[in-house]
């Protein structure tokens, strides 16, 4: 009788529980719900994108090929979070100031952003990684340290000037130097302080003990050269440290970790999110997440990256980002099918692919890319004028690029073809980004920079110069190679290995310069031999793109 009497008893206690978890969860629900149209001007995320804006996690990686939406899912998020979290510390971080630049003009592009500012929510902290880390470094007390500007021209400087410490350093220590090859000259030695560094490799058994994973076969290393190395990177640290009171690089998120204890709670961050974090190093990863109280957020995407790999993995840097925190996006928002199919045929030794097909929908149709050889300087600068003025007269308010390869040195000759553009075109550098350029004008001015330096930016029309043998891939680079294997080099497997990263990393700044372009791209060169072309054009199906000043018929890559 008891028994009977308190099974009826059971089943309203389940149905009951289950109501009331039914209403918590469409509370939640109900609570969490956010508006999310019209967040920014003309961009409406997709399903795809919203299934990863609502995922909340304490740590997670959004993937994404040029033009997949990663940098904008990442702002989504962010301003969620500031919507959620009134009070939060939130940090946006990434590593050049051109990108800084170009979210803070989106965020403030936004009406839900600016009025939860006046309504009192916390501004977020919109910083590079460097002037994160000088900030933080500097309330700690170290008040000499000079900042450093992660630029084209910021990196140039910082490698001449490092490149005079490693010098004297080698001249006041020969016994260390005698122990190394030739080929272990200056820059090899800078590269590697700098690359031991990036992995926190700072004691002598560790760097005994290290796969020397990114640095590739050659020059190689003896156990008593490796010995000879590290004293010589421990009197580089005295020279940079002691005597000029500067940092390299590198410097500022080691120094960061070493005083990790003593950054106070209320200058943590509850909510960070990281974008191009392909262009991070693993320490400056690792201080993010040890800076990070609740969320942090990556973005990033591997065919971008063309910085030295790591023996490290995310897991080794407290980074849990298996499973469903591993999340990517598989549709192209920017680029025509065009374009995107021209740079997804570069051939990648490492085994890195793209899913050509996607995209948006079928309205993504566009031109044909152009790979053009002009004679000699006179007529790439008669058809970049031209074709400028085309545009322009048909579509006045589009933006542009001019892409080249050339060091500060010869940008500034008289002959060079800036100089040349300049007087009939307002042309800007990168680092006038921020002040002169703006989506909103209806006439913008055209952007004259570097591959490096317009990483996670975005332009109607993109014109990528020097697309020859010299300058695709970098020549100086293969040139360092062979000197580092000499003879019979081309029976060496090491060396085939080492080729190939080269050959990679090199495609991948073509790559990047490429997938900037969201209507039309043209790759030019001048020589009076068309035979001069780059050979990564050997990659391309000659079915996808025009041909003018050469015979591609004898580059057709198989389909």
């Amino acid at each position: 009788m008891n028994l009977t009497s308190k099974e009826p008893d059971k089943k309203s206690d389940v149905v009951f529980t289950r109501s009331l978890n039914f209403f918590k969860r469409a509370a939640m629900a109900w609570q969490d719900y956010f508006d999310y149209s019209h967040l920014f001007p003309h961009i409406e995320p997709t399903n795809e994108q919203l299934s990863v804006i609502n995922q909340i996690e304490t740590q997670m990686l959004i993937n994404g090929e040029a033009g997949s939406g990663k940098s904008i899912t990442l702002l989504y998020k962010l301003i969620r979070d500031m919507a959620e979290n009134h009070k939060s510390r939130i940090l946006f971080v990434t590593y050049n100031q051109t990108l800084i630049e170009d979210a803070v003009k989106r965020l403030k592009s936004s009406a839900k952003y600016n009025d939860l500012i006046s309504k009192g929510s916390t501004t977020p902290v919109i910083e590079t990684y460097h002037q994160l880390a000088w900030n933080l470094l500097k309330d700690m007390g170290f008040n000499e340290l000079r900042k450093f500007q992660p630029t084209f021209d910021g990196l140039e400087k910082a490698q001449h000037n490092l490149k005079a410490k490693v010098i004297a350093v080698c001249d006041n220590f020969p016994l260390y130097t005698k122990k190394l090859y030739s080929t272990q000259d200056v820059q090899f030695l800078l590269d590697e302080f700098l690359w031991m560094k990036a992995n926190g490799i700072v004691n002598l058994k560790d760097y005994l003990e290290v796969k020397r994973t990114g640095r590739g076969n050659a020059p190689r290393l003896a156990r008593d050269q490796r010995v000879a190395v590290f004293k010589l990177f421990q009197e580089y640290n005295k020279q940079i440290h002691e005597k000029s009171h500067m940092l390299d690089p590198e410097d500022y998120a080691l120094l960061l970790l070493q005083h990790i204890n003593e950054v106070d709670d209320t200058e943590k961050f509850d909510y960070v999110f990281a974008d191009e974090i392909q262009d991070f190093s693993p320490m400056q990863l690792k201080t993010l997440s040890l800076l990070t109280t609740k969320s942090l957020t990556l973005s990033g995407d591997s065919r971008q990256r063309i910085y030295m790999r790591s023996p490290l993995s995310y897991k080794d840097l407290g980074i849990d980002i298996q499973g469903h925190r591993n999340r990517t996006l598989k549709r192209n928002f920017r680029s025509t099918k065009q374009i995107v199919r021209l740079a997804s045929e570069l051939k990648f030794s490492d085994g890195t692919t793209s899913n050509v097909n996607q995209f948006v929908d079928s309205d993504q149709n566009g031109e044909l890319p152009e790979i053009r050889c002009c004679k000699d300087n006179t007529k790439l600068l008669q058809f970049l004028i031209k074709t400028i003025a085309e545009i322009l007269e048909r579509e006045p308010q589009s933006s542009i690029v001019i892409v080249h390869r050339l060091s500060s040195n010869e940008l500034l000759g008289r002959n060079s073809i800036k100089n040349f553009l300049g007087k009939t075109y307002s042309l800007i550098s990168v680092s006038q980004y921020g002040k002169r350029f703006s989506f909103s004008h209806y006439k913008k001015p055209i952007v004259f920079s570097d591959p490096f330096s317009i990483k996670g930016l975005e332009f109607d029309f993109v014109f990528v110069l020097d697309f020859d043998h010299d300058h695709y891939p970098d020549q100086n680079r293969i040139k360092q190679l062979n000197q580092y294997y000499g003879k019979g080099r081309d029976d060496d497997p090491s060396y085939l290995k080492d080729l190939d990263s080269v050959l990679d990393q090199e495609k991948r700044i073509l790559y990047v310069a490429i997938t900037r372009a969201k209507k039309k791209v043209w790759l030019l060169y001048q020589s009076k031999n068309p035979l001069k072309i780059s050979p990564f054009v050997r990659d391309l199906n000659c079915d996808d793109y025009l041909a003018f000043g050469f015979d591609k018929n004898k580059y057709n890559s198989v389909k």
